[in-house]
């Protein structure tokens, strides 16, 4: 797990590292942490995909934490940032980043453990595969890139955001791994969505 922390306090980053390698070395997760005592200095060591995580305070110097994290939000949709800072003034704008979680200093050690295991429970989210056979090749789908699975005429099919997925197996057989995650439901007979991916519900009377 390769883990930044950004913060003008050294104190801060310190207190911050120990609670986080606490965390992860309970787990037996190997964490390698880098700290900054600035935004700038993150920046210029960030590209895509150096980071999994980011614990990022915003009032620091010339450059603040929700700016600097537009910036790696632009590069790396994938890293996740944990906001750590003294006000709420920027918890709306922490939304644009799409930010794990925001905290107000003081933290407690409980309370990041808190946040830290629903960026970990996210993470293996996203990583879940469906392995698939297609077309008599092996296919392996990413659970968070499939919007719903649905079945015409004895046909499977997977649709994602970007492709379409014919499954040569059965209906069940398909989608039983996928009922067993929280994200996805059977809203009826032959179609199965991924709530994820729900933008809009319609009352239909």
């Amino acid at each position: 797990m390769k883990i930044a922390i950004a913060d003008d306090l050294e104190t801060d980053r310190n207190v911050i590292k120990d609670m986080v390698l606490d965390f992860f070395g309970r787990l037996q997760i190997k964490a390698d942490i880098t700290m900054y005592e600035s935004a700038e200095a993150l920046l210029h060591d960030f590209k895509p995909h150096s980071f999994d995580l980011i614990l990022l305070d915003i009032y620091m110097g010339t450059l603040n934490g929700i700016d600097a994290a537009r910036v790696i939000y632009k590069e790396d949709k994938d890293c996740r940032i944990i906001f750590i800072t003294t006000a709420n003034c920027f918890a709306a704008e922490s939304y644009e980043v799409k930010a794990a979680y925001y905290m107000i200093k003081p933290i407690t050690r409980e309370k990041l453990n808190e946040v830290l295991s629903i960026y970990l429970k996210e993470k293996i989210d996203a990583e879940k595969k469906l392995p698939v056979i297609s077309n008599r090749a092996s296919v392996n789908v990413s659970y968070s890139n499939i919007l719903y699975v649905d079945v015409i005429k004895r046909n499977v099919k997977i649709h994602l955001a970007e492709r379409l997925v014919d499954a040569d197996r059965g209906f069940y057989n398909v989608v039983n791994p996928l009922l067993d995650d929280r994200r996805f439901i059977e809203c009826y007979k032959g179609v199965v969505v991924n709530m994820e991916h729900i933008r809009n519900q319609i009352d239909d009377d």
